[in-house]
């Protein structure tokens, strides 16, 4: 059983991190938050562990350390033989996505563990996570920009009254394309984004809600006559059902677009706006913010493990609901994403 023996009026409350998966999200933004946190004092010892012989990037974290994983074997057992696990202790899960409910499941019932988005990409292993409430947490940097958080406040105070809301437009669209990176499909990538921050705004005021689809549309960019494997940009319509009534969504995403565009917007019954939300904020500091975070003694990651799960199932949803429409040029916009 978890055991966090910390002073309660202590800010931070473990002082560890462990890394599960050295890819592009560690190196371009954990790490580089990591390497902050430290400079605050708050960081005690900094650990990475994936299948690779070496750690794959240059660590700013200082006497940073690795080690090779066998995906086979217990993390819990690996970690733990190592010196690597105790009440002092977060360790954050950012390999591939199918390897989440497998390294999560693991962990969660004796450290406290954070996990990146998507959580799972199927329901049935979501919800086996459910028992580990409590000690296993989704993160998704989306939420905890500045911008964003400030707009959950601003819910939370009431400041925002959600029960006029009556539709939310999310929209994170992106010129830059995938590169050599592996991701997953739109839907399950920037599509969990824009769900966190929906339901997010809901339970910042203690409101749980469900996602249904009404249409979803998705295509493939192709580049040097190459389309890339999952696709990169997505239409999507549908109901957000809340204990007030029904809510419009519409969500536009994409990535190898024409132009950016990173915002949420709230509109009332009459169609005038009640609050618009800037997702621009680029970096690592997101990702501060949600790690300083994970170190308090009893963590506000803004979305509950059950809420998650939800958006999981929702994804699940789109995605079984989406219609293909094929690939478009690498620098543009398919005509039907607007």
């Amino acid at each position: 059983m978890l055991r966090i023996n910390r002073n309660p009026e202590s800010a931070v409350a473990l002082r560890n991190v462990n890394i599960i998966g050295a890819g592009n999200v560690s190196d371009s933004k954990i790490d580089p938050a990591l390497a902050q946190l430290r400079a605050k004092g708050l960081l005690g010892q900094v650990t990475y562990l994936d299948i690779h012989p070496t750690l794959p990037f240059t660590s700013k974290v200082e006497n940073a350390a690795y080690h090779k994983i066998d995906p086979q074997r217990s993390a819990y057992r690996q970690l733990a033989d190592r010196g690597y696990l105790d009440d002092d202790t977060l360790t954050v899960i950012a390999c591939a996505t199918p390897w989440h409910a497998h390294y999560a499941a693991d962990l969660a019932p004796l450290a406290r563990v954070a996990v990146e988005k998507p959580l799972t990409m199927d329901t049935r292993s979501a919800k086996e996570l459910l028992a580990h409430e409590g000690s296993l947490y989704p993160i998704g940097h989306q939420i905890f920009k500045a911008p964003m958080l400030e707009f959950l406040d601003r819910v939370s105070r009431g400041d925002v009254d959600v029960t006029a809301i009556a539709a939310i437009e999310y929209d994170l669209m992106e010129t830059i394309g995938v590169g050599n990176r592996s991701v997953d499909p739109i839907v399950w990538d920037t599509g969990f984004h824009a769900l966190e921050a929906v339901v997010a705004t809901y339970r910042a005021v203690g409101y749980t809600c469900r996602v249904t689809p009404i249409e979803v549309t998705q295509g493939t960019y192709r580049h040097d006559g190459q389309s890339v494997s999952v696709p990169t940009a997505a239409r999507i319509r549908a109901c957000v059902e809340t204990p007030m009534g029904q809510v419009e969504l519409t969500v536009r995403l994409g990535k190898g677009l024409s132009a950016p565009r990173k915002e949420m917007r709230c509109f009332d019954r009459q169609g005038q706006s009640l609050a618009t939300v800037g997702l621009t904020e680029g970096g690592h500091l997101a990702h501060q913010r949600l790690i300083e975070e994970l170190l308090r003694l009893e963590p506000n990651m803004r979305l509950t493990l059950p809420d998650a799960v939800s958006v999981v199932q929702a994804c699940e949803a789109l995605q079984s609901a989406a219609t293909d429409r094929g690939s478009y040029p690498l620098g543009s916009n398919p005509d039907w994403l607007d």
